[in-house]
């Protein structure tokens, strides 16, 4: 009779241990998921994954590794290696992710994050591979009217065939830019006043605003540039004449005094761009 309960104490007391063993398990497996959404939490606040350290405050021992010389720029984030954890309701994630290019296509790059969840020294883990496909800059083409001394900028190939036909002239590709937003871009707004007939682009929503009370009118989001120097950006110059009311925009430092001295005045740094095509 001892040895019948015995064994059936054994046998509880081999279920709650087991049962108890699935528990950790489910709670180190929600520690590893917690971790990867975590991850991709900041990652879309830091808009950068090359940025998550300096937006995350309850990440522990956070550290960037670059996989290459370049590696972990914040403007062009990419051969980059995070770490960091987290402890949350006793359970804790390690996350170790890295962001690499695809040696085949340096367009696509590669984000993979092992995310190890830990609880009551049970480890749960869990893997995510992700392909990204980098979006690639533009050429802002520039083409100046010389009834109306205007210098217009456009994206689009079928808006420059069409201006053409009005009057303009097609001068060449003036910088290149983003036709939608990448990391750390800002829109670049376009305005036009028809009776000066200048088209005026601005980074600012305020002087955007502004300008409208004077009498432009709002044409929408030119493109996307940058507010602050990134990775391989120039400056694009911004210069007004008072005379024909044109705004006139190069990456050309050679060019800018040139026009200063025809009468048009530096009003300094619209926004930033680049000079050759790039990924993002």
């Amino acid at each position: 009779m001892l040895a019948i309960i015995l064994s059936i104490s054994t046998i509880l007391f081999n279920q709650t241990k087991i049962i108890s063993n699935v528990g950790s398990s489910l709670s180190s497996f929600y520690a590893a998921d917690s971790g990867l959404e975590k991850t991709y939490y900041l990652k879309k606040v830091a808009d950068s994954f090359c940025n998550i350290c300096a937006v995350c405050s309850d990440c522990a021992n956070c550290a960037l590794t670059p996989l290459t010389a370049n590696g972990c720029l914040i403007s062009s984030c990419n051969n980059c290696k995070l770490t960091y954890s987290s402890t949350f309701d006793n359970r804790t994630y390690d996350i170790d992710a890295k962001i690499t290019t695809n040696s085949s296509d340096p367009i696509i790059s590669v984000l993979n994050i092992n995310s190890k969840g830990d609880y009551k020294n049970t480890i749960r883990v869990i893997n995510l591979t992700q392909i990204q496909t980098k979006v690639s800059s533009v050429p802002v083409y520039r083409l100046y009217n010389s009834q109306t001394g205007d210098h217009f900028y456009t994206t689009s190939d079928i808006e420059k065939d069409s201006v053409v036909r009005t009057g303009y002239m097609y001068e060449g590709i003036g910088f290149y830019a983003f036709d939608s937003q990448v990391s750390l871009s800002v829109p670049v707004h376009r305005l036009y006043n028809s009776k000066t007939g200048d088209h005026f682009y601005t980074t600012s929503a305020i002087e955007r605003d502004s300008v409208v009370r004077t009498g432009y009118m709002y044409e929408g989001i030119g493109f996307y540039a940058f507010d602050s120097q990134v990775s391989s950006s120039v400056p694009v110059y911004r210069l007004y004449n008072s005379q024909t009311g044109d705004h006139f925009y190069t990456t050309s430092a050679i060019e800018r005094d040139s026009v200063v001295r025809t009468g048009y005045m530096y009003e300094g740094i619209g926004f930033y761009a680049f000079d050759s095509q790039v990924s993002y």
